[in-house]
């Protein structure tokens, strides 16, 4: 008969065999690591006690003995998953997916919107195993990041139906549908012309797959049950003066179409365009609204930025009264 194993959250008294764990597990792929980075993937008791004041750790339990382990790291814009490891006795049990399993449930209960976590690309079976369990690729790390060892980001939404993702040129033209949707839904009062004009130059195909062509430029689809309701544009290496060099990250556009809105999206949408500007080492998140747009404005406050500086549009149609703009940050340092 097959070995079964349970799963259990882990207890103080549990260090000394999650680090054995992590040890034996991550010996396997040693040579691939620099020392300083196995000796991170691979801490001691002491280090694993200290971790369960940061949040929950698992454990799987075979015929008695410890075999398996991960633990999550709650932060505001995810839930950051490390140190998953089985033994490769125990590998082949199913170990893994009730470990990835649990940490959704906690995930779930605790209301958070994404996981996220590192691995290495020579850690193949990690890959795979969670993308069966519908992780993404992400960013890819280098090894100047990471104590010499390259690596690979992944991410789940775990927001039914809903999904962010990154576009390119194939996708301009569905931005530019739900773009001009949701801009003239929500700004049409700003201009004389109903906004015809400035939506029509900023969000045709051309100028759209023009700003896709520029790497300084990222751009997000937001997606409800694989259906386009909102877009991102974020600036990852734009900055202002006040800001005295420290890394900063611009989210220049943040729209959801009307139907969408009062349903956490734009929350959802924010703490991932925060959490990507933490995850790339980005110190200030900083973005420009309308002054008239206090209901925006309020939403960003909640968000953690606050008003730095004001400034006045000057463009052909767009009212005067309503051209003030305040600029506002969120100091990721605090």
């Amino acid at each position: 008969m097959e070995a079964k194993a349970t799963i259990r959250l882990a207890t103080p008294e549990d260090a000394e065999d999650i680090s054995r764990v992590l040890f034996e597990s991550f010996s396997t792929f040693r040579e691939f690591y620099t020392p300083e980075a196995f000796d991170v993937v691979t801490p001691s008791a002491e280090v694993i006690n200290a971790r369960f004041a940061e949040g929950p750790m698992w454990v799987a339990i075979v015929d008695g003995k410890i075999v398996g382990t991960v633990s999550v790291l709650p932060q505001p814009e995810w839930l950051y998953i490390r140190s998953m490891a089985v033994l490769p006795e125990a590998r082949g049990l199913g170990i893994a997916h009730k470990l990835i399993e649990a940490i959704e449930e906690y995930a779930v209960g605790e209301g958070c919107d994404r996981l996220f976590l590192y691995t290495t690309y020579f850690s193949s079976g990690a890959i795979e195993l969670y993308e069966k369990h519908g992780f993404r690729r992400g960013r890819k790390t280098t090894a100047d990041e990471w104590y010499g060892t390259s690596g690979l980001a992944m991410d789940k939404w775990l927001r039914r139906g809903f999904d962010v993702r990154e576009i390119g040129i194939d996708d301009v033209e569905m931005l530019s549908e739900v773009a001009l949707r949701a801009y003239l839904q929500h700004f049409r009062h700003l201009w004389d012309d109903d906004g015809k004009g400035y939506s029509e130059k900023s969000f045709n195909v051309a100028e759209l797959s023009s700003q896709l062509a520029d790497e300084r430029n990222r751009y997000f689809l937001a997606f409800v049950e694989n259906e386009p309701v909102g877009f991102l544009k974020v600036r990852t290496e734009n900055t202002l003066p006040i800001f005295e060099g420290a890394r900063s990250f611009e989210i220049e556009r943040i729209y959801l179409i009307s139907e969408a809105k009062g349903k956490g999206f734009g929350k959802a949408i924010m703490r991932f365009a925060v959490g990507m500007a933490r995850e790339t080492g980005n110190e200030i998140v900083w973005l420009k609204v309308m002054d008239s747009n206090t209901q925006t404005i309020g939403f960003y406050k909640g968000c953690g930025f606050e008003t730095i500086g004001t400034e006045t549009l000057d463009l052909p149609h767009l009212k005067k009264e309503l051209s003030g703009m305040f600029v506002m940050k969120n100091d990721l340092r605090k």
